[in-house]
């Protein structure tokens, strides 16, 4: 019939300008998440919306662990095109192919990883402006109720 993998002895395009470029997007997307971890940790620790996930991540490693997985996914594309830039000329062609493969696959994972903690760190910003607007609202309604009962108190005495 068919094979799935026919052995070939054509040689592999060179692919170090792809394997700098993933250099340069792994150590971005890396650095870019940690410091995005760091902001959500310190906008999480100042206000209620930040109580509000303490309740269920006292410690917030559940909260901090998509960054760091995404992060560590980032460098590990960063190493592994080092090496593969080091040692291309003296690994077999299978070998390279395969490199080249896991190293696409890391790269998807870290941009498609990006795009949902993009949406995940933007819903946090979302639900905290929201529970900020809702004490700011409550606050309002008391001073006015106050005003309210200092007026009609003048009024009545």
């Amino acid at each position: 019939m068919f094979t799935l993998l026919a052995r070939s002895d054509r040689p592999l395009l060179d692919g170090k300008p792809y394997l700098a470029a993933a250099m340069g997007l792994g150590g971005t997307i890396g650095i870019g998440w940690l410091v995005g971890s760091r902001w959500l940790t310190d906008h999480l620790n100042k206000d209620e919306y930040g109580e509000i996930v303490r309740a269920f991540d006292g410690d917030a490693k559940m909260t901090q662990r998509p960054y760091y997985l995404v992060a560590f996914a980032a460098f590990v594309l960063v190493l592994g095109s080092v090496g593969v830039i080091v040692s291309y000329e003296n690994m077999p062609r299978l070998a390279v192919a395969g490199c080249y493969s896991a190293l696409f696959g890391l790269a998807v994972y870290a941009v498609l990883g990006s795009v949902s903690l993009g949406l995940m760190t933007y819903r946090h910003s979302t639900r905290a402006s929201r529970v900020r607007t809702i004490k700011e609202q409550a606050a309002r309604d008391s001073r006015l109720q106050k005003s309210a009962r200092a007026s009609t108190g003048e009024q009545g005495g």
